[in-house]
């Protein structure tokens, strides 16, 4: 699979190769197909923003996406020995954050760098196209866009000199966060599946 995360006002984000594996169940009633999968993947998907300040100064949030897992009903209309399929369902990721800054007055050092892994819950919504090969074993291509609400890292920024402006407003200092509290990405696969 190849996943892109998406957001507003960034570029450059980092798109890789991801696997997963999934196990689900069928039923077919004529030629409706309806079904459950559960999903389990690794990812590779990044995405950073960039803030500016007199100095000039630097201050980035990355987010990286890794494990995930999701539970999805589908529903496909077979034509022969093709399955053509929607489907949609919840999502759980663990998100890992990064901030970096150039500021030497943002917790006294030049380059300043907190971590954080979060649970993220979403849904994932989707379609694709399944060729059945023979002997149980079929070959497919979906595509699959995941929607996770990301919205509780937070960095802190104080102490310093006393003319820090991030201490000006008092002195518990300001917190810097994600203007948006959704991770979207979207993710084409290439499938192999035995039916038992």
């Amino acid at each position: 699979a190849k996943g892109r995360a998406t957001k507003d006002g960034c570029s450059g984000d980092r798109n890789k190769m991801d696997w997963g594996i999934h196990v689900g169940y069928d039923i077919q009633m004529g030629s409706l197909v309806l079904g459950a999968v559960a999903e389990y993947n690794m990812s590779n998907i990044r995405d950073s923003v960039s803030a500016f300040s007199t100095g000039p100064d630097s201050y980035v949030m990355t987010r990286k996406l890794g494990s995930n897992a999701g539970l999805r009903l589908r529903a496909g209309l077979a034509t022969g020995d093709t399955l053509f399929f929607v489907t949609g369902g919840g999502a759980w990721a663990k998100i890992k954050n990064r901030f970096e800054t150039t500021n030497t007055g943002v917790a006294g050092a030049p380059t300043y760098a907190t971590n954080g892994n979060d649970d993220a819950w979403g849904y994932k919504l989707g379609g694709g196209v399944e060729q059945r090969l023979g002997g149980g074993l079929s070959v497919g291509l979906q595509y699959i866009y995941t929607s996770l609400k990301d919205d509780g890292y937070r960095v802190n920024a104080a102490g310093g000199a006393a003319g820090n402006a991030f201490i000006r407003n008092g002195a518990k200092g300001t917190d810097f966060r994600r203007t948006g509290d959704r991770f979207n990405s979207s993710a084409v696969s290439a499938t192999v599946n035995y039916r038992f």
